[in-house]
């Protein structure tokens, strides 16, 4: 039986690992109990993305910095939400 705290663990590697396609190491807890950790990769990977781009838009431009940071976003969640956009 994992400790409160192995158990916040367990869970918030389990939201990575259904969020992204980062390698995670042990058994990730299950998706309905990982939920409420959704929103805080959420933002670190709006935070990701939003530092790309700050960072590629003065040797891209803003249109290519997007479609660059769009790619990023695209290829580390697997294009979870992608799906919506076509």
């Amino acid at each position: 039986r994992l400790s409160p705290e192995g158990e916040g663990m367990s869970r918030l590697l389990g939201a990575i690992a259904f969020l992204t396609i980062l390698p995670v190491p042990g058994t990730p807890a299950r998706v309905g109990q990982s939920a409420p950790f959704f929103p805080m990769i959420g933002a670190g990977l709006g935070v990701l993305g939003a530092l790309l781009l700050h960072v590629l838009t003065p040797w891209l431009g803003s249109a290519l910095a997007a479609l660059a940071t769009l790619g990023f976003w695209t290829f580390l969640t697997g294009a979870l939400h992608e799906d919506g956009v076509a």
